[in-house]
């Protein structure tokens, strides 16, 4: 079975998304495997050992996605 990184996200204007890629990019250059996707895609956690996640806050409120 392999495992991999999930790296997700969600976004309004991109910036976490450069964000999650830059973790991403970091962690692949430890030679790590990291899938990146926004979190309304996830459907699953299968195959997954670690999860990072990462959201903007508005108004003391996460992003719409988050909830």
């Amino acid at each position: 079975m392999s495992s991999s990184i999930l790296v997700g996200y969600a976004t309004s204007y991109s910036s976490t998304l450069e964000v999650a890629e830059a973790i991403a990019g970091t962690l692949r250059e430890c030679g790590l495997a990291v899938d990146t996707r926004p979190v309304r895609e996830v459907r699953t956690l299968t195959g997954d050992t670690v999860v990072v996640l990462g959201a903007p806050l508005f108004m003391f409120h996460w992003h719409k996605d988050i909830n």
